[in-house]
């Protein structure tokens, strides 16, 4: 029987990180009675439009590819801050839980449906603010522009469009969006210099 190499055991443990925080938070989140709601005053007139599900599911696979693009050098580096933006996200979600509120009641058919409903099934509307869906892709992607410039490129894309889907599918709000988005550049400058292939 084969050993798991080394970033194997880091990509396990920054999966078993992610599983623990965010199911972790999430429930904990279920438990309360109060809430903030931060929708701002025209997101009520933005369309649910399901086919976005598509890019929303996409950054599980976008993720995964990180394993082959991520230098060797510098692996261990990225783990480490993916790990440590997902326990900021979790003290951010217990301490400041937000509920997405927007959610349609009734889902068409249609396999776009079928996956919006089962997305809301697994995952519970209390992790909103900040949006971990759009912090793992710009985080790759700013790791990725120190080392490999067109993949890191390829991720600001995909970030922007998992920005869009999050809202279309009503995953989160548009404060949520930008939240992530302070609370990556943040973690990112901390992590940076760590980041750089020699």
């Amino acid at each position: 029987m084969k050993m798991l190499r080394p970033k194997g055991v880091l990509s396990l443990l920054m999966l078993a990180c992610f599983l623990g925080c965010y199911l972790g938070s999430n429930y904990i989140n279920s438990l309360r009675g109060v809430y903030f709601e931060i929708s701002l005053p025209f997101e009520k007139e933005i369309p649910f439009v399901p086919g976005f599900i598509f890019a929303y599911i996409f950054l599980y696979f976008a993720i995964g590819a990180l394993y082959f693009l991520i230098d060797d050098a510098i692996f261990v580096s990225a783990i480490s801050g993916f790990i440590f933006l997902t326990l900021v996200h979790s003290v951010i979600f217990v301490l400041f839980p937000v509920k997405m509120l927007m959610r349609p009641d009734n889902l068409g058919s249609g396999v776009s449906n079928w996956l919006v409903r089962l997305c809301y099934l697994v995952d519970k509307p209390y992790n909103c603010f900040p949006s971990l869906h759009v912090s793992y892709p710009l985080f790759a992607a700013l790791i990725l522009l120190s080392s490999r410039r067109t993949f890191g490129y390829i991720y600001l894309v995909v970030s922007i469009v998992i920005g869009i889907s999050v809202v279309l599918v009503k995953q989160h709000y548009i404060l949520d969006v930008f939240g992530s988005i302070l609370v990556t550049l943040a973690i990112w400058l901390a992590f940076r210099k760590k980041f750089r292939v020699a």
